[in-house]
Order: C-alpha cells, then structure tokens, then sequence
C-alpha cells in the first residue's frame, strides 16, 4: 500500500512538493508494479510494488473484491519478495508486516482482526517454506504492541466471526454515508438496533465510530474489548506481553 505517499497531489497522490517517486523509480532501474495483474514470474531484480492508494484493504474486504480489482494477499508479497531477495549471493533482510491486525483492533473488529491474524499466518508458511529449502535462514515473529485490549472465553461464537463478510471499518463507513443496517445484516448476519446505528453515525471521530459498531458486534459474538481507552496518549493501543518467536540459525540468541 501507500502509492499516494510517492505521487504528487496533481496526479492524485498525497505529495505536497511536487515529486513523483514513481517516476524516479523507474529513472532508477526498477519496475514498478501497481495492479496485480502486472505480477509476472520470474519477477525482475528491482521492484517496486504498490498496490493500492492508502493502505491495503482489509482481509475482510480485499475478499469481496472482483478478482480483477483484488490485491495480492500479504502471503503473495512475501513469496514474490523473497523469490527476488534469495537470488541474492550475500544474504538478505526481509520486514514483513501485518499492519492491519492493529487496524482491526483498533476498531473493536474480533472477525477483522481474526482475519488479518489468519493472512499474517499464512504468510508466515511463506517464510517457512523458504527456511525450509534455505536453512541457513533466521526468522524471527513478533509484535510491537497489542491493541484494543481484545479478550476472548470459551463463550465465543466461533461461526459468527467466521461468517462475516466486511470489516467493521467498511461498514461504519457505510452506515456513516447513509446506508441501512441491512448493509450489517448482509455482511454479519446481526440486525442492529435503531439506537445502535444512531450511536454509529453519531460519533464525529472516524475510530470512535468503528468502535461504536465493533462494540455492538463484539457483544453478539461474545467477546470483549477494553470499554474506553484513550485516544490522546496510547491511540487505543495496550499493556499485554507480546511474544517473540525464534528459528534458525542464532535463535538461541
């Protein structure tokens, strides 16, 4: 994601001085990619690949997206990043990261933030793929922090989280610019009370209006985030022990 932050605002990005960074790319030597249908194997030396404006979609979303329309999934970056990188003699460092976990939490979206966690993991067999035939590889998995407070008990509704259709944020955002709980109901399978979405459309900060919808939905799928946390300092994020996993060479350190 992020393409808006290399074009200038006159060719529809978000830069205020003027550059396009995409340009200079390719004055540089590499390819730029921006639509998965560009995608070809095996991929050049030098790449540059954004695939959407903003962030990349929400899993949830990304999913309801025409095929054609559909970015590559997080699994599908990480083989094509290091089917370039393992050609290299001298080794390679390689950041992946599922940054729309926190996004999902964020918004108090359980069936979101499941489905963001299940992406991250799938790209992780990516990673273990690879260490597999490149042993000599250390893969390291963590977190820079929690968000939202998330708690789940053995009260869950397992298959409403798992028939979900949207992320909260799309759907917020719809019932924001008007649309009906049916859009809710389509997509969860909840019917939401008038006072409900009247408390969704209520909230002027696009966060606490998530929040007012993911929180409604937590209550049908039976788990809970924190009730307030504090926008001004930790931006919703939260005290829990992260964990670090190690494998390979030198994961004993």
């Amino acid at each position: 994601g992020g393409a808006g932050l290399f074009l200038p605002v006159s060719a529809g990005g978000d830069r205020k001085d003027g550059l396009d960074l995409l340009a200079a790319a390719r004055q540089a030597g590499y390819t730029v990619w921006t639509e998965a249908a560009e995608i070809a194997a095996p991929p050049p030396a030098r790449l540059l690949g954004l695939f959407a404006r903003d962030h990349l979609p929400f899993e949830l979303d990304r999913e309801a997206l025409p095929e054609a329309e559909r970015p590559p999934s997080l699994a599908a970056l990480t083989r094509l990043a290091l089917d370039i990188l393992g050609r290299e003699d001298g080794g390679f460092f390689l950041l992946v990261e599922g940054g729309r976990i926190d996004h999902a939490a964020h918004g108090f979206d359980p069936a979101g933030t499941a489905a963001e966690t299940r992406a991250f993991d799938r790209a992780v067999e990516e990673a273990l793929a690879f260490q597999r035939a490149r042993p000599d590889t250390l893969l390291l998995l963590t977190a820079d922090h929690a968000t939202g407070g998330l708690a789940i008990s053995d009260d869950a509704d397992w298959a409403a989280l798992a028939r979900q259709r949207a992320s909260v944020a799309a759907l917020a955002r719809a019932l924001r610019d008007g649309a009906g709980s049916e859009v809710v109901r389509e997509a969860t399978g909840y019917e939401l009370t008038p006072e409900e979405v009247a408390a969704v459309r209520a909230e002027e900060d696009v966060y606490e209006a998530e929040r007012a919808l993911g929180t409604a939905l937590s209550r049908r799928h039976r788990v809970t985030f924190m009730p307030k946390v504090n926008l001004d300092d930790t931006k919703g994020h939260t005290g829990e022990d992260v964990p670090l996993y190690a494998g390979g060479p030198g994961a004993e350190r």
